[in-house]
């Protein structure tokens, strides 16, 4: 079955796509924008069971975008220790439109879990989660890092 639309119709149906896809490509733009960058800030220990050996840190992530027409970012976490940056892990974070945050899955023979994290201006706070009990291990509370300010300790 063929609907025909005419010239009118069909210059509407083409708008109303192009509208919506300039403006799904917009709210990826500005959700993203607003993680890109530099934070730095603490990630401390939950006291919970089997959580000991967790330590506080403070720490350092960098994030940059992966792939400009998708909800995903590059986050590369760094810590201090002894004045010293050292690295910690690489993750894919990707948007979750469901829970309305940036999050990646880990898997080891270890453990299971799932980093979180939401951005509120320049503020972004997150969390460690076992998986699937999200049983929380670490709270992290970071701050945007301004643009040619050093984010790492003098050496």
């Amino acid at each position: 079955m063929r609907i025909a639309f005419g010239t009118h119709g069909s210059l509407r149906v083409l708008l109303v796509v192009m509208i919506l896809y300039f403006t799904a490509h917009a709210q990826t733009a500005s959700r993203k924008s607003s993680i890109l960058g530099t934070w730095k800030g603490t990630s401390i220990c939950t006291h919970v069971e089997g959580n000991d050996a967790c330590k506080d840190e403070v720490v350092i992530y960098s994030v940059s975008d992966l792939n400009p027409n998708a909800d995903s970012v590059r986050f590369d976490a760094k810590k201090i220790v002894n004045e010293k940056v050292v690295p910690m892990f690489d993750l894919d974070l990707g948007y979750s439109n469901e829970r309305h945050q940036w999050e990646a899955e880990f898997r080891s023979s270890r453990v299971h879990i799932r980093w979180s994290f939401v951005v509120h201006g320049n503020h972004m706070s997150g969390t460690c989660a076992d998986l699937p009990s999200l049983l929380v291990r670490r709270n992290v509370s970071v701050d945007r890092v301004p643009s040619g300010e050093p984010s790492s300790p003098p050496k």
